[in-house]
């Protein structure tokens, strides 16, 4: 699969591939037919083989913009490998001197 274009031109039809292949793509695999994706994409047969040689290609380009879409919108984290909020500590690890719990 070629690398997606970096000409504004090009990124358009790339694009419009992407969203109309995800239209067909929505209904499985076997749905995605390059001909017919190329033809509602209005763009030349040829020019979609070059950036897709397959339906899974396809498919495959779809799943990534996707999965960069969602990487975009996920809050950034604070610090790495730290979860946000760290689990409340029960009686059993007061651990005696200092504890949350008073001993009795």
């Amino acid at each position: 699969m070629a690398p997606p274009p970096t000409l504004p031109r090009q990124r358009l039809r790339y694009t419009r591939i992407l969203d109309i292949g995800a239209g067909f793509a929505r209904k499985g695999l076997d749905s995605v037919v390059l001909s017919e994706v190329a033809a509602k994409a209005d763009v030349p047969l040829g020019t979609l083989y070059r950036y897709f040689p397959s339906a899974t290609q396809l498919v495959l380009a779809l799943y990534r913009k996707q999965l960069a879409e969602l990487h975009a919108a996920a809050p950034a984290e604070k610090s790495p490998g730290r979860t946000a909020n760290p689990p409340a500590r029960s009686a059993g690890n007061a651990g005696g001197a200092g504890g949350d719990v008073p001993v009795h």
